[in-house]
């Protein structure tokens, strides 16, 4: 059995996901880039990547989805882990 987990507007906002959009760019460049490829590993950057694609739908496009589901609780943590990290370099 797969646990679904449904989060809603509010809470969509709590995850502070405008952060990945504004600093993607600057994993490419310096201490960033470094930082970058010492914390994520190639599968994990690819994730990121579909994950920023959400993000800049969801802030620059479209708007915050009403709810949107994720499929476990390892893509809420990695979600997580991606904005913590961009908000600490």
């Amino acid at each position: 059995m797969k646990l679904a987990i449904i989060l809603n507007r509010e809470e969509l906002a709590t995850l502070h996901t405008p952060i990945v959009v504004e600093m993607w760019d600057h994993r490419l460049f310096g201490r960033v880039k470094r930082a970058w490829l010492k914390e994520f590993d190639e599968r994990e950057r690819r994730k990121a990547k579909r994950w920023y694609n959400h993000f800049y739908q969801w802030h620059l496009i479209k708007g915050i989805p009403d709810d949107y589901v994720f499929r476990s609780i390892e893509d809420i943590e990695f979600v997580k882990r991606l904005v913590n990290f961009f908000a600490m370099v």
